[in-house]
């Protein structure tokens, strides 16, 4: 009928296909403390971008330098990025660490002096005291901000924004 042919449904849009253009890389040297953060981070806080890809790498690579060179393999468009994500944990090669990762303008570091778990301290308040190792900074949340944290802890960023919130 003409009515039928005047108000015909509009045809349907195809999903989007657009090409991903660049991809953000982020390596830790923690196999479960800080990957698990960051995915947390990306699922909640609905990191994502029709155009970039945010991917947390897994991988068995521990060392600064290691991480760093498992970054340069990742990276294939020149827009892409990483970060690697480390802490001190008694490595003696960070200044090549360092080396490496200014050798490719595409590679950024995140260095905890201590251990990741500083960082976590620094959600809630600011300190200069110095921590030993991660145990004792878990001790000190637990003590000063009655925080009951645990490494590999799968709900740690979630438990991080309701404190804040």
């Amino acid at each position: 009928s003409i009515f039928l042919k005047r108000f015909k449904m509009p045809k349907q849009r195809k999903q989007n296909h657009r090409k991903v253009n660049s991809k953000f890389f982020i390596l830790c040297e923690g196999k479960k403390t800080a990957p698990l953060y960051f995915k947390r981070l990306k699922i909640v806080e609905r990191i994502y971008s029709p155009l970039v890809e945010i991917i947390i790498v897994n991988t068995e690579k521990t060392s600064a330098v290691e991480l760093i060179e498992e970054a340069k393999k990742l990276l294939e468009a020149e827009n892409d990025k990483a970060w690697v994500v480390f802490d001190k944990d008694g490595y003696t090669k960070h200044k090549e660490a360092f080396s490496l990762a200014e050798s490719d303008k595409r590679i950024n570091i995140a260095f905890s002096s201590i251990s990741f778990e500083v960082w976590i301290l620094l959600h809630f308040t600011f300190t200069t005291k110095p921590f030993k190792n991660s145990h004792e900074v878990i001790k000190f949340l637990k003590v000063k901000q009655y925080i009951d944290l645990k490494k590999n802890d799968p709900d740690l960023y979630m438990k991080l924004k309701a404190k804040n919130e």
